[in-house]
C-alpha cells in the first residue's frame, strides 16, 4: 500500500523484489479480478483488519460470556458482533448499578439519619460468592423493609399524636367567655379521655353550627368591608356594644354613614394647610428661577472668559478708539480708519459676546463673509425692508422678531421699474421673488419662508383699556392684557377731546395742534403727572407732528423736553416705543361735501394698531369731527373714538357683570370681613383675570383672597387657575386660599383664621369710628378721573389764552427744517456713543 501511495507502480520487478507480494496477489481476489489498484489492497487491509477484530471479540466472549451460560461463539453465525451487541446494554447497566441506584439510595439514607455502615457490620450476612451485591439484597429485604415499616408506623401514630395535642391547643386557645365555651369543654373532654360518645354528641353540634358558617361568614364579611371605612363603627357592631347591642338599627343608616363619611374626609383635608403649601411651591418655583438664572448667568461668563485673550481685549480698545477718531465721519482719513476700525472689529468680536446696533451699521462693521454669530436677532423686523436681510448672512441661526399687523416699510421715492428690473435679473430661482421689494418687511418674509413661528400673547405695556381696541382691531381678542388698571397713575385712560373749529390745511389742524401743545403743557404742570414721559402721535403725515414740536419747543425748557422725553411724530416713528401719556392727533376735519372717505384699508389699520397700542398709562384722541356725521361706518377713525369715549364697549363680559357673586364661599367671605371693618374690592380685575376678593389697606397695599372648592371644575380648569395664579405672582401678587369645605363647616372659625392670617400679614380691619364698609374703587376713581380730566383741560385753555405770538404751520415748517438738520447731527452723535 506504501508502495503505491508513493506513486509507483506493481510490476514485474517490484513482485520479483518482494516474493510475498506475488503470493498475495495470487491468494486475494476482488470483484473485478485480482488486486491491481491501490483501493484493492487498501480493502483487503480494512477486511483483514476487520477478521483480526472479530476474532479477538469471540476469544473474549468465550472466556467471560461463553463461561457463564451464554450461547457458544460458533452459533452466532459469521457475523457474531452483531448478535453479542445487545448484551452491552445489559452489561453496562449492571456495571452502573452501584452508582447509579445503590449510591443514591445510600447517601438518602444517611441524609435521614440512618447509619448504614453500622448497620451493615451488625447484620452483616457473611461472604457470598456474589460479593456485595448479594450482601446488600439480602440486608435491604430481610433487615430494613422491616425496619422502615415500623418506622413508619411510629410516625403515623406521633403524627396522630401531635394532631390531638395541637386539637387540644387549638381547644384550650378559646376564652371562656365565648358563646361557644360548653361545646369546647365537651370536645375537650372526649379527646382526653378517648370517650368516643362524648366527642360523637359535641361534634354532631358542632356541625350543626358549621351549616350556620355561611350566614357568620357573611356576618365577618360585611363587618370587614364596614372596618375598612368605619373601624370604631365595626368594632362596636362585633362587640354588640351600646347602641348596637340588639338586632336591629338604632336609626336611619344612610343618612348617618354620608355625615360621618364627609366628616372624615373633610377633617382629613382640613389637616393639610394650602396656605403653606402653597408658601412652598412659590418658594420653590422662586428658588428655581434664581437659581437657574445665576447658572446660566455664570456659564455665560466662564465661556466668555475662557474664549477672550489679551490681543480681543486690545483689539477692543483699538476699535473704540478708531471710532473717536471718525468723530463725525468727514475728513480725509474717513474711509481709512472705518477699514482699519472694521478689521480691528473682526479680531476683538468674541470678546463681546453681545452686539446691538442699527441695521444700518452692520455692514459697516462686520465682514459678512467672515463673521458669524451663534444667534442674530433682528428686532423691529416689521419696519425693516429686504436690506434686513443682510444680517441673515452673521447668524448660524436667526430670531425674527416682528409684528405683521404693524407698519410695514413704505418704499418712499423707490422706482418700481427699477426694483422690478433687479428682481427678474438677480432673484431668478429665488421663491416668492416678488416680495422682495421695498414694502415687504423682514418680518413678512421670514414668515412666508420658515416655520416655527412664536406668538406671544400676553400683554404687559398698556392698562387693558387702552389695548383692548388692539386687540380687538387686529388680533380677535387673543392678547391678555395682564397689567393691572389700578397700577396707572393717572385716571381716565382713555379721553376723547375734541377741538372746536379744527380746519385741515395742506396736512395740519393748527387749531388741534394748539389744543394738544397746551394740553401737553398743562399736563407738565400738574402733579399728578409727575415724571410721566409724553409722545404725540399724528394720524396724517408728518407736518403736523413738526408744527406740534415747533409750539412746545418755544414753551418749554429742554430739561423738560429731556425729562419727559417728548417726541412728536408719526406711528412708524413711535413703532417700538412707548410714554406714559400719548397723545393722537387725528388731523382730519370735516367736510362740506359730507362725509370723509372711509380709511380701513390694511396699510391705515397697522397704523391705528401701532398709534394705539403706545401709551401705557393715558390715551388722549384729539380730533375735530363730529364721528357719527364726518365718519362712515367701519372707519378706522370711527372706532378709535367711539372706543375713546366708551372703553367698556370692548371689555369682556367678565369685567361688565363682575360685581355678581361668582359661589357663596365668595358672597360669604365679602360680607364676613366686610362685617369685621376691612376693606374689600370685589372681583377685581388685573387685565382679563379676575380675582374673587382683594383687601385693601389705607396705604393701597392690596393681598388677594382665592375662595376655592365649594363649585366643581375640571382638570383643564384647574390647570388654566393654576397657571393663571403663578401669573399673577409674576405680577406681584400675594394669594390667601380659603377652602369651601373648612369654611362652611364651622364659619366664625373659618372667618377668625382668615382675619389671623390678615393680621400677620399687616392688613389690619378698620379701628372704631372708621369706616368698615367695603370699598368701591368705580366709584372713587371715577369722581379722580373726572376731576383731573377737568383740571388739565381748564389749564390748558388758561396756557393757550396766554400765548402770544403763535406761529403759523408755514412759518413753523420753514424754522423745523434747521432745526431738525441740528437734531440729526446730535441723535447721531448720540447714537455712536450708545453703540460704542
Amino acid at each position: 500500500i506504501r508502495h503505491l501511495e508513493a506513486g509507483k507502480k506493481l510490476g514485474r520487478l517490484s513482485t520479483m523484489m518482494n516474493p510475498e507480494w506475488k503470493k498475495l496477489i495470487e491468494s486475494s481476489s476482488v470483484q473485478s479480478g485480482q488486486p491491481k489498484t491501490l483501493t484493492h489492497f487498501r480493502a483487503i487491509f480494512q477486511y483483514l483488519e476487520i477478521r483480526m477484530f472479530r476474532d479477538k471479540l469471540m476469544q473474549r466472549y468465550d472466556r467471560q460470556m461463553a463461561s457463564l451460560g451464554a450461547p457458544s461463539p460458533r452459533t452466532l453465525g459469521p457475523r457474531p458482533e452483531r448478535k453479542v451487541k445487545k448484551y452491552a446494554v445489559e452489561i453496562t447497566r449492571a456495571l452502573d448499578w452501584y452508582a447509579d441506584v445503590w449510591a443514591p439510595c445510600e447517601e438518602r439514607i444517611h441524609e435521614l439519619g440512618f447509619d448504614w455502615e453500622k448497620f451493615q457490620r451488625e447484620k452483616g450476612s457473611g461472604n457470598h460468592a456474589s460479593g456485595d451485591l448479594q450482601s446488600i439484597r439480602e440486608l435491604v429485604l430481610n433487615e430494613l423493609e422491616p425496619l422502615i415499616e415500623s418506622r413508619q408506623r411510629y410516625v403515623e401514630w406521633k403524627r396522630l399524636s401531635d394532631r390531638k395535642q395541637e386539637w387540644l391547643a387549638c381547644l384550650d386557645g378559646f376564652s371562656s367567655k365565648d358563646a361557644i365555651h360548653p361545646l369546647i369543654r365537651q370536645l375537650r373532654r372526649g379527646i382526653k379521655k378517648g370517650n368516643y360518645d362524648t366527642y360523637s354528641e359535641a361534634w354532631q353540634r358542632l356541625e350543626e353550627l358549621t351549616q350556620l358558617m355561611p350566614s357568620f361568614d357573611r356576618h365577618c364579611e360585611l363587618i370587614e368591608r364596614l372596618e375598612a371605612v368605619a373601624e370604631t363603627w365595626a368594632k362596636v357592631i362585633r362587640e354588640r356594644k351600646e347602641p348596637h347591642h340588639e338586632a336591629h338599627m338604632p336609626g336611619e343608616l344612610d343618612g348617618a354613614l354620608r355625615h360621618r363619611q364627609w366628616e372624615q374626609r373633610l377633617t382629613r383635608q382640613s389637616k393639610l394647610d394650602i396656605d403653606k403649601l402653597q408658601e412652598k411651591l412659590d418658594s420653590v418655583a422662586d428658588s428655581l428661577l434664581q437659581t437657574s438664572a445665576r447658572y446660566v448667568e455664570k456659564k455665560a461668563w466662564l465661556a466668555q472668559l475662557r474664549r477672550t485673550g489679551l490681543d480681543q481685549q486690545q483689539s477692543l480698545t483699538g476699535w473704540l478708539g478708531l471710532h473717536k477718531k471718525i468723530g463725525k465721519g468727514t475728513g480725509k482719513r474717513v474711509a481709512r480708519l472705518k477699514e482699519a476700525a472694521k478689521q480691528k472689529l473682526v479680531e476683538c468680536r468674541s470678546a463681546v459676546p453681545v452686539w446691538i446696533m442699527p441695521l444700518s451699521r452692520v455692514t459697516e462693521c462686520f465682514d459678512l463673509a467672515t463673521t458669524r454669530f451663534d444667534v442674530v436677532i433682528i428686532d423691529e423686523a416689521s419696519q425693516s425692508d429686504a436690506l434686513g436681510l443682510l444680517a441673515f448672512a452673521l447668524g448660524r441661526e436667526v430670531v425674527v422678531v416682528g409684528d405683521h399687523e404693524q407698519v410695514s416699510p413704505y418704499a418712499v421715492g423707490q422706482s418700481v421699474d427699477r426694483v422690478n428690473a433687479l428682481i427678474d435679473e438677480i432673484l431668478i430661482d429665488i421663491p416668492n421673488k416678488e416680495l422682495y421689494d421695498g414694502k415687504t418687511s423682514v418680518y413678512d418674509l421670514a414668515r412666508q419662508s420658515f416655520g416655527g413661528t412664536i406668538r406671544l400673547l400676553e400683554h404687559f405695556r398698556c392698562v387693558p383699556d387702552i389695548i383692548q381696541f388692539s386687540n380687538q382691531l387686529c388680533y380677535s381678542g387673543e392678547v391678555r392684557p395682564l397689567r393691572e388698571a389700578a397700577s396707572s397713575r393717572v385716571f381716565p385712560h382713555l379721553v376723547a377731546h375734541k377741538v372746536k373749529n379744527g380746519k385741515e390745511l395742506n396736512g395740519v389742524n393748527r387749531n388741534e395742534a394748539l389744543e394738544i401743545a397746551s394740553l401737553v403743557a398743562a399736563v407738565c404742570k400738574l402733579e399728578e403727572y409727575n415724571g410721566c414721559t409724553i409722545g404725540i402721535i399724528c394720524m396724517v403725515g408728518t407736518d403736523q407732528a413738526l408744527y406740534i414740536d415747533s409750539l412746545l419747543s418755544k414753551r418749554l425748557s429742554i430739561s423738560e423736553y429731556q425729562q419727559r422725553r417728548i417726541l412728536c411724530g408719526n406711528a412708524s416713528q413711535f413703532q417700538g416705543d412707548e410714554r406714559d401719556i400719548i397723545f393722537l392727533s387725528i388731523v382730519n376735519s370735516p367736510s362740506d361735501a359730507g362725509p370723509l372717505h372711509r380709511r380701513q384699508r390694511d396699510d391705515a389699520r397697522k397704523v391705528f394698531n401701532v398709534a394705539a397700542s403706545r401709551a401705557r398709562d393715558q390715551l388722549w384722541v384729539v380730533h375735530s369731527l363730529n364721528p357719527q356725521r364726518d365718519l362712515k361706518s367701519g372707519d378706522l377713525r370711527l372706532r378709535l373714538i367711539s372706543h375713546a369715549e366708551d372703553p367698556s364697549a370692548l371689555r369682556p363680559d367678565i369685567d361688565r357683570g363682575r360685581k355678581k357673586f361668582r359661589s357663596g364661599l365668595e358672597k360669604a367671605v365679602f360680607l364676613g370681613l366686610g362685617e369685621a371693618g376691612y376693606q374689600i374690592i370685589q372681583q377685581y380685575m388685573v387685565g382679563e383675570c379676575v380675582i374673587d376678593l382683594v383687601v385693601e389697606d389705607d396705604e393701597n397695599n392690596r393681598i388677594a383672597i382665592q375662595c376655592d372648592g365649594d363649585r366643581e371644575q375640571t382638570m383643564e380648569a384647574v390647570e388654566e387657575e393654576m397657571a393663571r395664579h403663578q401669573m399673577l405672582r409674576r405680577l406681584g401678587w400675594d394669594f390667601i386660599r380659603v377652602r369651601g369645605s373648612e369654611f362652611f363647616r364651622n364659619r366664625d372659625k373659618g372667618l377668625k383664621k382668615l382675619q389671623r392670617r390678615l393680621q400677620e400679614i399687616g392688613f389690619a380691619p378698620a379701628g372704631p369710628g372708621e369706616d368698615s364698609k367695603p370699598k368701591k374703587p368705580a366709584i372713587r376713581a371715577g369722581e379722580a378721573e373726572e376731576s383731573l380730566l377737568k383740571r388739565v383741560i381748564k389749564r390748558a385753555e388758561l396756557i393757550r389764552s396766554r400765548w402770544k405770538d403763535i406761529p403759523t404751520p408755514s412759518a413753523a415748517r420753514k424754522t423745523a427744517a434747521g432745526g431738525q438738520q441740528s437734531k440729526a447731527e446730535e441723535n447721531k452723535k448720540t447714537q455712536s456713543a450708545t453703540t460704542a
